[in-house]
């Protein structure tokens, strides 16, 4: 009897555990959910869209080229970012948003980096959650090749594996120590923001997808992002 009661008493416990983990995943999300929606509000959407518009054509007006297509990227990225309010996207608007991105930094840093794509187009239309690569590629430009003398680049693919979708955005950048990844991981230092997209892919799809983070002294850093194959933004809830 007693050993009936402490293997009755294990089970009630082992299924409230798990019941406490998956309202902690739920709480989890909702809170990432209410951050995302508490930044949305802050921005009017229809005040900015038409405020880069009436900069982009007088831009135009006056043949700055440079201007007018750095108003046009920033509308793509806030009108990407906010996304009416949903966190899945197309795999293409999320590569959009990318270019966009990059566009404004090569403005920034006088086109002293190149940025390849190898994409492949059968994905395009898969989903994925809004947002994931550009804190990639702007910890490329920022940390990676903004410190070397040599000339940038940084490559951005696309490409399928088994079940899973794959992107990896590569840079020749000084690299980093093992030290220093774990840091970056832990978010331990400022101004990566990679832990923060791993735990979003993992708590919506599951702990088998997220970040994958390599890197070498000298030579660069390869960031490989995992997620499963999504055709239907209803797919996953």
């Amino acid at each position: 009897n007693e050993i009936e009661g402490i293997y009755n008493n294990f089970n009630w416990m082992s299924k409230r555990v798990s019941q406490l983990v998956e309202y902690s995943k739920d709480m989890a999300i909702q809170k990432k959910d209410a951050q995302l929606k508490a930044l949305q509000a802050q921005i009017n959407p229809h005040f900015l869209y038409n405020t880069l518009d009436a900069i982009n054509w007088l831009a135009k007006a006056n043949y700055q080229d440079d201007i007018s297509s750095m108003a046009t990227n920033l509308s793509i990225l806030f009108k990407n970012i906010l996304n009416n309010g949903r966190e899945m996207v197309t795999i293409a608007k999320e590569i959009e948003h990318v270019k966009a991105f990059v566009e404004i930094e090569q403005s920034r840093y006088k086109k002293t980096f190149e940025t390849v794509y190898n994409l492949d187009k059968k994905l395009m239309d898969l989903y994925t959650l809004n947002f994931i690569l550009q804190p990639f590629v702007e910890n490329a430009i920022s940390h990676g090749i903004g410190n070397v003398n040599r000339r940038g680049r940084i490559y951005i693919q696309l490409f399928k594996k088994q079940d899973s979708v794959y992107f990896e955005i590569v840079d020749n950048g000084q690299g980093m120590s093992e030290e220093q990844i774990e840091r970056v991981m832990q978010e331990k230092t400022e101004g990566y923001g990679i832990k923060n997209v791993d735990e979003r892919i993992k708590l919506k799809f599951g702990e088998e997808y997220g970040i994958a983070l390599s890197s070498e002294k000298g030579i660069g850093t390869t960031v490989r992002i995992i997620i499963p194959v999504i055709v239907d933004d209803q797919q996953i809830t």
